[in-house]
């Protein structure tokens, strides 16, 4: 019998993992190198402007000189969404110094700067090194620490009681005060994401905005054959399994007659995770481990043409970029109100992560008729093409700006400009 270590190795060589994920690893640490580093006047000011942001970002996003071709890794969505907003405060009459966001180094004079923009966990510290009438916006990816960290040890907690496990929870966000010393929020993620930093804002206001997808990618709603397809279930995710929701996802699933899962996702990565579900992974008969793949790929094609469905039972998500690469490709998503809330005709929402739950949510949507399914296929995908593309970013992100900046910050109710 194969050991769990030989399985994983299996699918590394079946989907040509070690050339391409070689390549990451490499751009992974010259990321790390990076990160010591700052960039200074990647844009300078405009004009007579002396006007000057600091971002607070993954140094990395802004090197050009790193180049690997197309075939080896995908460009990370968060590259394109950095610049973007480098040009965006550029457009607005700022020169762009960036600043790593998790390194040591910082700004040798905080005085030039008019405005503080990003991440954390420097964010704060940047913060408190500059005026008080520096205007300071703080940029978060999904829930608020104060509700994420609670819900990730929670999950890994009855993952250890369901399991017998002793496994540490990951993925924990440091517990800073950047929402307290910013003046005004822009989180990535939909509305029920917002609401997790809302208790901590006060009045201050508190922007959303979608992550974006690929233009490359297409509906394939018109390739599918949907009565085959309603069976047919995609886990496509990156990043840590748990904390994802997989192995809830296979435990419901593991037991279900008339329906097949496709799990990609980086599986080699976390052994441990895989020997706790050696069962379900590779010897339950509708479950089927991927690996991971890249969405560039024939593959990932294939599997999107193959399915009806993407499934995502993420704890503490806030609507990440693989729920859009699948809803563009016309998969219609069933998730958790955490991963996306208020899904309407174009998804399937799960009420809670208890297991029966999402049993019986995939036993609801896998008899639904070919035809309603076909319908809610292209609904999603244009959902996907109206907002998470580059275009709707790139507006989205300057209403913000000319909203905080020109009008300094508005009426300051913590609510949004319409989405």
């Amino acid at each position: 019998m194969p050991s769990v270590v030989s399985k994983l190795a299996m699918l590394k060589h079946t989907w040509n993992f070690n050339k391409k994920r070689a390549v990451d690893i490499c751009i992974d640490e010259v990321n790390h190198w990076l990160e010591g580093e700052s960039v200074t006047d990647y844009f300078s000011p405009p004009d007579d402007s002396q006007k000057y942001v600091l971002i607070s970002y993954s140094v990395s996003h802004y090197y050009d000189g790193f180049q690997f071709p197309k075939f080896y890794s995908t460009p990370r969505q968060s590259v394109w969404q950095g610049r973007e907003i480098a040009r965006a405060f550029h457009d607005l009459g700022y020169g762009v110094d960036i600043y790593s966001l998790n390194g040591a180094v910082e700004p040798e004079d905080y005085s030039k700067y008019d405005v503080l923009f990003g991440c954390e966990p420097n964010f704060e510290r940047f913060a408190r090194n500059l005026d008080a009438d520096t205007t300071k916006i703080y940029y978060g990816a999904g829930m608020h620490w104060s509700q994420r960290n609670p819900a990730v040890r929670e999950h890994v907690e009855r993952l250890n009681e369901r399991r017998d496990t002793e496994r540490e929870p990951s993925r924990l966000l440091p517990e800073t005060k950047a929402e307290e010393l910013a003046d005004a929020l822009v989180v990535i993620g939909d509305e029920y994401t917002k609401s997790t930093y809302l208790d901590q804002v006060g009045d201050k206001p508190c922007y959303n905005i979608y992550t974006t997808t690929y233009d490359f990618l297409n509906c394939g709603t018109d390739e599918r054959n949907f009565e085959t397809a309603r069976s047919n279930l995609l886990w496509f995710t990156g990043g840590d399994l748990v904390y994802k929701g997989l192995d809830i996802t296979l435990d419901a699933v593991a037991k279900m007659d008339g329906v097949d899962l496709y799990v990609c996702g980086p599986l080699e990565a976390d052994v441990e995770f895989a020997k706790i579900y050696e069962q379900e992974l590779f010897e339950t008969e509708n479950i089927h481990p991927v690996g991971w793949v890249d969405v560039r790929s024939d593959k990932f094609q294939e599997l999107t043409k193959q399915c009806g469905y993407m499934i995502h039972t993420g704890i503490t998500e806030g609507f990440p970029g693989s729920i859009a690469h699948c809803m563009k490709r016309g998969l219609v998503p069933i998730i958790t109100h955490e991963v996306a809330s208020n899904v309407g005709e174009w998804g399937v929402q799960i009420p809670d992560h208890e297991i029966d739950t999402i049993r019986r949510t995939i036993e609801k949507a896998i008899t639904i008729a070919p035809d309603e399914l076909q319908k809610k296929s292209r609904q999603a995908c244009e959902r996907a093409r109206e907002e998470h593309t580059r275009e709707a970013y790139s507006t989205r992100f300057r209403e913000i700006l000319e909203s905080a900046l020109n009008e300094g910050f508005g009426e300051a109710t913590g609510e949004s400009p319409e989405q």
